[in-house]
């Protein structure tokens, strides 16, 4: 389910094109006509009913579950010192700023006609 964003944000990362998975192909399912949602309804079939899980399993999953939760967090907070993070904030910060100058700008030759 997560696959998605982590793709868009390696793209971002590491500055790929939008409408190409040159880079990221094995984030990608999308060229080998794989039914994503079909494979999650599989997975929930076979966890939740066919597994057959006793509690202190069950419990020993969620536990688990958090833990990796947790990884993942601390993984993606790794991104926030990276240089190319900084430069794509610089970047965004730069358009935004730009944009608010065209707009004042407008509004202003606007006011004072």
């Amino acid at each position: 389910a997560g696959g998605f964003i982590i793709r868009k944000m390696v793209k971002r990362a590491m500055g790929l094109k939008r409408d190409s998975d040159d880079g990221i192909r094995g984030l990608s399912f999308d060229e080998r006509n794989i039914d994503c949602r079909a494979i999650r309804t599989k997975i929930k079939h076979f966890v939740n009913v066919e597994m057959k899980l006793n509690k202190a399993q069950e419990e020993r999953i969620l536990e688990e579950s958090i833990k990796l939760f947790q990884m993942n967090n601390t993984l993606i907070s790794t991104i926030h010192d990276s240089p190319t993070l900084k430069q794509i904030c610089d970047k965004w910060i730069k358009r935004w700023l730009i944009f608010c100058a065209i707009v004042l700008g407008v509004l202003l030759a606007i006011y004072f006609r």
